[in-house]
């Protein structure tokens, strides 16, 4: 894994909002999902062009039950999963 790819959330674990930071090494085509643990998609945080580099974006979890989720950051055909802990 490069270490320009990645995705992280602070704070972890978190009861309301986490801010989600991202990195990419390519410029295109990325793609932000929250999914339960059953692989089944909560919603999509961004789905679209982005440039290389850091990134981030705020996350609102209150309308989640607590528990465990994942957050997928796919682009240019590579992907990368970090899980965040909502807890209320």
């Amino acid at each position: 894994m490069s270490p320009y790819f990645y995705v992280k959330n602070y704070p972890n674990p978190f009861s309301s909002r986490t801010t989600i930071e991202y990195s990419i090494d390519d410029p295109g085509k990325v793609s932000i999902k929250v999914l339960d643990l059953l692989g089944r998609e909560i919603r999509t945080l961004l789905s679209g062009n982005e440039q290389h580099g850091n990134h981030s974006l705020v996350f609102d979890g209150s309308s989640l039950s607590d528990g465990v989720y994942v957050v997928r950051l796919g682009t240019n055909g590579k992907s990368i999963s970090h899980l965040i802990h909502l807890v209320k």
